[in-house]
């Protein structure tokens, strides 16, 4: 709702677990939110009572909690940002946040894509997620008529869907070592 860390107003993840997916997608009424946020995200303060059904976070804190205290790794583009905002919500609450690795797609393919950016830093262009998108070549019909949150959360899945097979060498490596720990 701010940059502040402001509140979480939409949260949405998947939890996959010996390969079954499962995803939650989960509104919440905020206290207050600026201009340009709404701006970023569409969702007035009535539009979140309404889909929330008037819970805040904390009224979820605790499943949210439960769900990333089993998580090995948590994924995100800019996932930094994201566990930013949750360290806040949680801390609000009286939690304290949970550690699993974190996996950023952005930092990640930044250095695969090489992309350009619009002035020479001599470092390539992070990239944004519709561009992550093209490059692995996920169909529009994925996306279409989706949250913007599920939708991240989808393309994070068939990103690393694609890694795992492009480099399954690597991904038989990680699983042996994270098993064996």
């Amino acid at each position: 709702t701010s940059l502040k860390p402001g509140q979480i107003c939409q949260l949405a993840y998947l939890m996959v677990e010996n390969g079954h997916i499962t995803g939650k997608n989960m509104f919440f009424t905020v206290d207050d939110m600026d201009e340009r946020s709404q701006g970023v995200h569409g969702f007035s303060m009535e539009m979140l009572q309404t889909l929330s059904e008037g819970k805040t976070f904390s009224d979820r804190a605790s499943e949210i909690h439960q769900d990333f205290s089993e998580a090995e790794m948590i994924v995100g583009h800019n996932v930094a940002f994201d566990i930013r905002f949750l360290k806040a919500e949680f801390e609000r609450c009286g939690l304290d946040f949970p550690k699993a690795k974190p996996f950023c797609t952005m930092n990640y393919f930044t250095g695969n894509m090489m992309m350009k950016r619009k002035f020479q830093t001599y470092r390539p262009k992070p990239p944004k997620l519709i561009e992550l998108k093209e490059y692995f070549s996920i169909e529009d019909s994925l996306v279409e008529e989706k949250a913007a949150a599920v939708v991240e959360v989808e393309y994070h899945t068939g990103m690393l869907s694609r890694f795992r097979a492009l480099r399954p060498d690597k991904e038989a490596a990680r699983h042996a070592q994270v098993e064996g720990q």
